[in-house]
């Protein structure tokens, strides 16, 4: 049996993490909520979550504080806000963001695939390393999945909305990869 199968370790936490959730993240997932009676528009995670992982799965039915998913190399990591340099020197993996992101995302980014919430301010927060490119047919499958996933484990309304309206997924998010 592989120790890494996501179906073997997962964690639920209603309530607030600090720093480092995540950190080196192999496999299985974490599922972040907020407790009962407060706003996911809180952040839930403070800085650096998942910072360096490798696999596994990452749910926060909130936000996320800086460096958000820094050198993910091949996990699933999906928030709902993050602040600056969220995904720098990403290599492989997939990311989202359902709600604003701060200044400087995928710096040094060389891989991987991220969906980002459009505000109507992303592309002057991407780094020079990442561009928004167009969606395709498996792009948005993949990111439907994401989404299902995230919506699955949190009950997260962001992730319900876009799921409920058929092109809200490639009207509202925007596909960013590597531009190195």
């Amino acid at each position: 049996m592989d120790v890494s199968d996501s179906a073997l370790l997962a964690t639920l936490l209603r309530g607030y993490a600090n720093d480092t959730v995540a950190e080196v993240m192999h496999g299985g997932s974490v599922v972040i909520v907020p407790p009962a009676n407060r706003d996911s528009g809180k952040s839930l995670v403070g800085n650096a979550a998942a910072y360096g992982a490798t696999g596994g799965a990452l749910f926060v039915a909130g936000r996320a504080g800086q460096r958000f998913g820094v050198r993910n190399s091949g996990a699933q990591l999906v928030c709902e806000g993050a602040g600056k340099y969220a995904f720098e020197y990403m290599t492989g993996g997939t990311g989202a963001v359902l709600g604003p992101v701060g200044r400087v995302v995928a710096s040094g980014m060389t891989g991987g695939e991220l969906f980002l919430l459009e505000d109507g301010q992303l592309a002057s927060r991407l780094h020079a390393d990442a561009r928004i490119v167009p969606w395709d047919a498996d792009a948005e499958h993949r990111a439907r999945v994401l989404l299902e996933r995230h919506h699955a484990a949190t009950g997260s309304p962001i992730a319900a909305e876009l799921l409920g309206d058929p092109a809200a997924i490639s009207a509202r998010l925007r596909r960013v990869v590597s531009a190195i």
